[in-house]
């Protein structure tokens, strides 16, 4: 179920990394229960990585293995239970949107941090010649591509928000090196339930890529974290031009 995410997140966060000048050497590992071969390596260069530096193929391959491994967690009762109702446990009492989010990111709790491990099966990170590289990673439930009817709903207080739809975002940008308002690389996946009583699938392309400003974990002018509401096209889909919303890209898609 959601436990062997960790094979498409280890694999992941190495091809974010991955460019086509050598020199150094990313290497990872996968659970004991692990399929595959223990430790694998390719060329990579510890940088903001861009998908255009690797070809096609490769694009296809994790973004496909990515959103399989994701479904998984979504489509599992039980994981799904775990996951939202840490969304919920993060609700601050008078920001509604504090129940929508859970990520890894600097300033998120410990039991978030933990969970999200947990979820994944192992790190969040990648080991490159002997140094850990980070993959920052935000949960969002919000209503994405219109519809009530769509996704799942949640609760806070006497308001209910329907129609949500689940995005992974994800970054390799290393927050020690960024400031408040900067705007590193951030890559969102986008994924619905087409009717109540369906499971999860993925909506439009199966990986946008675009940027989001660098903010604290709940705002403010702190850095670790990155803003998902400030998410923007890097480049061109469905016949909208770059600097689009992810709503306004899914909404194209349909």
């Amino acid at each position: 179920m959601g436990r062997s995410i960790v094979r498409y997140t280890a694999f992941l966060c190495c091809l974010f990394l991955l460019a086509t000048t050598g020199g150094v050497f990313a290497t990872w590992h996968y659970a004991a229960d692990s399929l595959a071969p223990a430790e694998t390596k390719f060329p990579v260069t510890v940088t903001d990585f861009k998908f255009s530096d690797i070809t096609d193929e490769e694009t296809e391959e994790v973004t496909k293995s990515l959103a399989q491994k994701f479904l998984e967690i979504l489509n599992s009762s039980t994981d799904y239970a775990t996951l939202t109702g840490a969304m919920d446990d993060n609700y601050d009492g008078s920001r509604a949107w504090t129940a929508s989010y859970i990520g890894n990111v600097a300033g998120s709790s410990s039991d978030d941090t933990t969970l999200l491990l947990d979820l994944f099966d192992g790190e969040l990170s990648l080991e490159v010649n002997g140094t850990h590289v980070d993959v920052t990673c935000i949960i969002k439930r919000e209503n994405i591509d219109g519809s009530t009817s769509t996704g799942d709903s949640y609760r806070v207080g006497r308001t209910t928000y329907r129609g949500c739809e689940m995005t992974l975002y994800l970054t390799t940008a290393n927050f020690d090196r960024v400031s408040y308002n900067d705007y590193p690389p951030v890559y969102a996946m986008v994924f619905t339930k087409p009717s109540t009583n369906s499971e999860w699938v993925q909506i439009g392309e199966e990986m946008y890529v675009g940027t989001a400003q660098v903010v604290g974990y709940v705002g403010g002018t702190t850095t670790g974290s990155f803003d998902t509401g400030t998410w923007r096209s890097s480049q061109e889909y469905h016949g909208v031009s770059s600097g689009a919303t992810i709503s306004t890209l899914i909404q194209a898609s349909q």
